[in-house]
């Protein structure tokens, strides 16, 4: 005797704990979350009710997501066209992903955000090149003219 399938519920159930074991991990777009349960074999209207719920109890916005991606992304040394392209790859609408850079880039400066990655990738490169770090340190330390700029 075959054994019936899991019901609608359940299999609703099933998804909402999945995508809540995948956002105790750490915060995901909309589409980010839809794609993944997708992947796991749910069913397209069960993926769009939970992602639907979730939403409206506040538990997913993709705004929280694209400012918490964006400061790491920043902070990491990317720059701001790299930053909304990573937001836009993850279902972040243009305006959305620049208007949250611009606000996260008040806390970092391009300018000085731009300067470190410059460094980080000059130091790298001389380091596999075998120059000393004691050296490396004093070609790469800024002078008193980029300190006033």
């Amino acid at each position: 005797m075959a054994r019936p399938g899991p019901g609608p519920e359940k299999t609703a159930e099933a998804a909402r704990e999945t995508a809540y074991r995948l956002l105790k991990r750490r915060e995901h777009s909309r589409a980010e979350l839809a794609t993944k349960l997708l992947l796991r074999g749910y069913e397209e209207d069960v993926v769009t009710r939970v992602v639907r719920e979730l939403t409206a109890r506040r538990e997913l916005s993709d705004e929280r997501f694209a400012e918490f991606r964006a400061k790491a992304r920043l902070a990491r040394g990317y720059g701001p066209s790299a930053v909304v392209a990573d937001l836009r790859a993850r279902g972040i609408g243009r305006e959305a992903a620049e208007v949250c850079v611009s606000r996260s880039m008040e806390d970092v400066p391009e300018r000085e955000a731009a300067r470190k990655a410059l460094a980080r990738r000059a130091h790298a490169h001389l380091d596999r090149r075998g120059f000393s770090p004691g050296l490396i340190r004093q070609i790469l330390k800024p002078g008193p003219e980029e300190e006033n700029e």
